[in-house]
């Protein structure tokens, strides 16, 4: 006689979770850095276009600080995107500033915690003298 054997039919059931992967935005400027060089008691304005370079990231909701006095922007808050960037106004001043070769730069943050940073740096050239011609 042939037996049969019957076993339970046993069943698995498996969940797989689904992970979407967010690449982090990283703040990009062009150019980057500003450098001047120009003479005592004049400013000097650079566009400067500030992106996130990481493609498929979200966009950069940002402010900048700028480290020193001498160092203004047209814009201190933007938004920025790998097809949109954000362009600013970074104005250098000299007036004020002695001679030689300052440096500084502006900081980039988001409410997230990314940071860039943009270096700016100016070399402050002295007045040229001046002759005075006196007649006689």
């Amino acid at each position: 006689m042939i037996g049969l054997l019957i076993l339970p039919l046993v069943v698995h059931t498996l969940t797989l979770a689904r992970f979407d992967i967010v690449a982090k935005p990283v703040f990009g400027f062009n150019p980057s850095p500003v450098t001047v060089e120009m003479l005592e008691g004049h400013s000097y304005n650079s566009a400067v276009s500030v992106s996130n370079v990481t493609a498929n990231s979200p966009n950069l909701v940002w402010t900048a600080v700028p480290s020193a006095n001498w160092i203004s922007l047209n814009n201190y808050s933007g938004t920025s995107s790998t097809s949109s960037p954000k362009i600013i106004e970074v104005t250098v001043s000299t007036i004020g500033l002695s001679p030689g070769i300052h440096n500084g730069s502006v900081q980039f943050s988001t409410s997230d915690g990314i940071t860039g940073t943009l270096p700016v740096s100016v070399t402050v050239l002295p007045k040229p003298a001046q002759l005075l011609v006196q007649r006689v």
